[in-house]
């Protein structure tokens, strides 16, 4: 008579070994799905901007912006200054390929084309890539002096739309959703009524108030032309 012989042993064995593999594919799964999540995830670029550092423009917080009684300084690159028309419009639509440019026009001196407004480090990170590319532009220097909690709240609000419209100056940005700017303006204390330039800090919350959800490349041109505004009048003061 024949007998087969089971080796009870190695079929244990052969099981383990089994489930360890089975266990080591799914661990490998899991990885391999995460790694290819957050490529996608980093390769696919939203069309919307939505999110800006503004905790570097204010001091504790949601608390009043410090007063230091130093300068800070916005500059604004300036492509030309145009007598005719046509050609302050071929100036903009090269500049174009840089960033959001606008126009200033002033009486009796012609139009000003500019590429952006921006804060003294990102200026010099500016100057530096067009002149990478041949484009020399001047410079316009607006000084703010922080010598008061009116004038620090001022440059900090200016300081936190700029890095707006620094945002949708990237080609892949097509917009930027406002809400974050707007907490962050409305979260700014009262001050003194009888601070100079109370109204031009009241003008500069209202009109961040009264923006779009969404702020568009479209809108950017006007919001630089207000803030170029502002600035002009709390310096010339």
């Amino acid at each position: 008579m024949k007998y087969t012989r089971y080796d009870l042993k190695r079929k244990n064995s052969d099981g383990i070994r089994f489930a360890a593999v089975f266990v080591g594919i799914l661990i490998l799964a899991f990885l391999i799905g995460s790694i290819v999540s957050r490529i996608v995830y980093r390769n696919d670029k939203p069309d919307t901007v939505n999110s800006v550092d503004t905790s570097k423009t204010n001091d504790k917080g949601n608390d009043k912006t410090a007063v230091n009684g130093g300068t800070v300084k916005f500059i604004a690159l300036q492509g030309g200054m145009y007598k005719i028309k046509e050609n302050a419009d071929e100036t903009k639509n090269k500049l174009a390929e840089y960033g959001n440019p606008f126009m200033i026009s002033e009486q009796d001196k012609g139009t000003r084309v500019l590429l952006g407004i921006f804060t003294e480090e990102e200026a010099g990170k500016r100057v530096k890539e067009l002149g990478d590319k041949n484009i020399s532009p001047s410079k316009m220097t607006f000084e703010v002096n922080n010598n008061s909690e009116c004038m620090a709240e001022i440059s900090a609000i200016i300081d936190a739309n700029l890095k707006v419209l620094t945002a949708l100056m990237d080609k892949t940005a097509q917009s930027y959703k406002t809400e974050a700017l707007k907490n962050y303006c409305e979260n700014q204390k009262s001050v003194d009524k009888s601070s100079a330039n109370y109204s031009e800090l009241n003008e500069l919350k209202e009109y961040i108030k009264n923006l779009p959800p969404e702020l568009t490349k479209e809108k950017a041109a006007e919001n630089y032309v207000f803030i170029y505004n502002i600035l002009k009048k709390v310096t010339n003061k």
